[in-house]
This record gives structure tokens, C-alpha cells and sequence, in this order.
């Protein structure tokens, strides 16, 4: 945990340097390989709540109160039970433009290293663009604990950067779907983004971040300790490259 909390430090130290240089986005893409750890996704996976929304904007003038509108779901489970057994799987991909070199791989639980057979390992090789997925159980723990997964631990060979090779998400996080058109995608291959990394996976990962550093950073009377939420990237889906929403797109 010490090695994810030093990551987390310089990632910190990155945020406000990036912003004093705004056109390091165009940087030329480094050949070189470089692992990029997309998500950690836990199964099984629950319904979120859902709420029975008042109108507040009826003809006859029922302003109602969005605080009361119902949860209609209140008793469906939301969360794996203490004791379940859950599975973590990692998505790993090569995001740089060549080969990577064998590398090893390990995941880690409250700071300290699994052991086992599918806890850590070496990879041969992943060729530009190939991902690798791996997959861990472990029985549910109430209260927040933590998983992470790291690859090419100790840097054995460059890469076009290192920010992207763990990833360590809090248990009790809220999870995101992240919808994505390939050819937005696929622009992101030749985009520098805040992990200095070419990734469109990298980049979702520096939003989520973000938010988790945000609400650690929102010391006020109410909130003396900051917002104790945490959220994570759960999934990542690819949309069809026609999609077109009728609200519009965010594409570049």
C-alpha cells in the first residue's frame, strides 16, 4: 500500500503541473510500451437505488419536494453480503505503439500482497493494443478496504509512462460505467493525457481520480474531514460508431 499511496503522492504533484503547461497534450507519442491497468471490475453486481422522482413541474402546479420522492426498490440487496464471495477481475492493456517485454503482475489487498496462484504472476508479452484480463476471489469484508493491482513492479523496462501501471480502488466505492464511441477511442491513441500516458482508459481514470481527490480536499465545517465517497471505474463499454445521441456528443 505504501508503493500505491507514493503513486498517489506524485499523481497529486502531477495535477497542478499539468495545469501550468496546457499544449503538453500535443506531445509526440513515445515508442515504447506501456501497460495501462483499465479497470477493476467486481461481480456480482447489484441494482443501484431507484427512485420514484416527483414532478415538480405539473400543469396544476404541484411543486412537491425531491426529498420525498420514494426509493421503490429500498429492500433489494445493493451490496455483496459479509462472507460473499466476490470476483475482482483486472483489465490490463498495452497502450504504447510496440511490444512490452515480460512482465510481472500482482494484486494486493490492504496493502499487503495475495498470495496464491492467482495472485501474481508473469506475462509473457502483450503486443500493442492487447489486453489481458485477471481475476482474483475474495470473501466480502464490510467497511472499506482496499484492492489494487499492479504490473512491472520495480520499472524492469520503460515505458512511455508508469503512472498508469497500478490502479487501487476502495470496496465500498460507487461505480461508474463509462460509454465510449471507438473512434473517440481510437483518438485518444495519439493524445497525451494527465497520466502522460495515450490512453482514452487513462484519461476516464484521471477523471474518476480527480473526483476521489476532490472529495478528500473538501475541508469545511460540515465536511472537517472531507467527504468520506469514494467512486471507481467499474466497467467500460464500447458504443456503436453510429451512435448518435439526441442530446449530442462530446467528441472532439
Amino acid at each position: 500500500m505504501t508503493r500505491i499511496l507514493t503513486a498517489a503522492a506524485l499523481l497529486t504533484l502531477a495535477f497542478s503541473a499539468h495545469a501550468a503547461d496546457p499544449e503538453r497534450w500535443k506531445d509526440p507519442k513515445p515508442n515504447l510500451p506501456d501497460l495501462s491497468v483499465r479497470f477493476i471490475q467486481r461481480e456480482p453486481r447489484f441494482k443501484g437505488t431507484k427512485v420514484d422522482w416527483i414532478n415538480l413541474d405539473e400543469p396544476n402546479g404541484n411543486k412537491g419536494n425531491p426529498a420525498s420522492s420514494p426509493i421503490v426498490n429500498a429492500k433489494e440487496q445493493k451490496w455483496p453480503k459479509k462472507g460473499q464471495e466476490v470476483t475482482f477481475t483486472a483489465h490490463v492493456r498495452n497502450a504504447g505503439p510496440v511490444a512490452t517485454p515480460r512482465f510481472d503482475w500482482y494484486w494486493v489487498i490492504d496493502g499487503k500482497d495475495v498470495t496464491g496462484p492467482a495472485a501474481n504472476g508473469w506475462v509473457e508479452s502483450l503486443a500493442p493494443g492487447e489486453e489481458k484480463s485477471f481475476i482474483i476471489k475474495w470473501r466480502w469484508k464490510t467497511g472499506r478496504h482496499w484492492v489494487a493491482f499492479e504490473t512491472n513492479r520495480g520499472r524492469k523496462f520503460d515505458e512511455i509512462t508508469f503512472k498508469n501501471n497500478a490502479l487501487c480502488d476502495a470496496t465500498d466505492a460507487l461505480s461508474f460505467a463509462f460509454f465510449v464511441q471507438p473512434q473517440l477511442y481510437d483518438w485518444f491513441a495519439n493524445v497525451k493525457s494527465g497520466f502522460d500516458s495515450y490512453s482514452w482508459d487513462d484519461w476516464a481514470q484521471y477523471q474518476v481520480a480527480e473526483m476521489n481527490r476532490t472529495f478528500r480536499d473538501e475541508i469545511h465545517p460540515a465536511t472537517p474531514n472531507g467527504i468520506d465517497v469514494r467512486v471507481r471505474l467499474d466497467r467500460i463499454e464500447f458504443l456503436p460508431r453510429d451512435f448518435n445521441d439526441p442530446g449530442g456528443m462530446h467528441t472532439p
